[in-house]
């Protein structure tokens, strides 16, 4: 958020934290049948999902709506030193929010985490982060977004 204030975009920019997932993304449904047409009208979306900066076990999983913003992303996180342990296929249907916007036809990036205490009740507390990724994931997402605003066309509907 502190990128993007800096940068000063042109164009309107909205944080959104949803809840609900666990229970047909009640959250993002909410957000957007408020805002009719958002999930496809907005210029892109960028979905952190469960699980980043695990410390133990991390499993990366980046999906996309397409070439260029997987591209785009996969660098910045190469370059934070970061790995990617899988890309979800084109057309497959990401995990968390990022499926509300895919099915709608919107573009997107989502990078979720895995690991063995995914929606445990034991993941939870300073033992289960390691505050070095999520700085690396800060890194890497503060480039992606800095690309979209100088790269105007990056995020741009169709």
């Amino acid at each position: 958020m502190r990128t993007l204030h800096e940068d000063r975009p042109h164009r309107p920019v909205i944080f959104v934290a949803f809840s609900g997932h666990e229970v047909g993304s009640l959250g993002v449904h909410a957000f957007a049948n408020r805002r009719r047409g958002i999930l496809t009208t907005a210029s892109g979306w960028i979905h952190f999902g469960a699980n980043i900066g695990a410390a133990t076990n991390a499993r990366n999983q980046l999906a996309a709506s397409d070439n260029e913003v997987e591209a785009i992303t996969a660098q910045a996180v190469a370059a934070s030193g970061l790995t990617l342990d899988r890309r979800l296929p084109r057309g497959t249907i990401p995990g968390g929010e990022a499926a509300v916007v895919h099915r709608a036809g919107g573009r997107y990036i989502a990078i979720t985490g895995g690991n063995a205490l995914f929606h445990n009740p034991d993941d939870r507390g300073a033992q289960v982060v390691d505050p070095a990724v999520i700085a690396k994931f800060v890194t890497a997402f503060a480039a992606v977004a800095r690309s979209a605003v100088a790269r105007s066309a990056l995020f741009s509907p169709g």
